[in-house]
């Protein structure tokens, strides 16, 4: 939901999808100053099943019930970046990897499970977004 979020450009809703902690704020001016770049090199963020996959997102256990989240944003290519676009495209797996480490996006984030059984919400706790 996150991903749909800030795809549609909705900081309203990616600040209320994010646990927002004493320490670590994410109110909407902040995801758009952050995007705001991305927004400005790409037309928008892929929503297509493709970039739901799960080669582009690694969890890891940090110990039990606690989780690390990295999830790859896909950028939609401008007109002048179609070129770009269609060779990654066409592409195979080892380049695809070359040219999605040039310069990607990530959402990265700790997912307490434990909040589940308290009924808290959200679980996402936005560590970094951004290249």
């Amino acid at each position: 939901m996150l991903q749909k979020a800030l795809a549609e450009q909705d900081w309203e809703l990616a600040s209320q999808l994010v646990r927002q902690t004493e320490n670590n704020r994410w109110p909407p001016e902040r995801f758009q100053k952050l995007l705001s770049e991305f927004f400005e090199e790409h037309e928008g963020i892929d929503m297509s099943p493709a970039t739901r996959q799960p080669r582009r997102t690694t969890i890891n256990e940090l110990q039990p019930g606690l989780l690390s989240a990295v999830h790859r944003l896909s950028p939609l290519a401008k007109d002048a970046d179609m070129a770009e676009q269609l060779e990654y495209e066409y592409s195979s797996d080892e380049q695809r990897q070359h040219l999605e480490e040039q310069k990607q996006w990530l959402i990265q984030a700790i997912v307490d499970l434990a909040l589940i059984e308290h009924g808290d919400s959200p679980l996402l706790e936005l560590e970094k977004l951004g290249p």
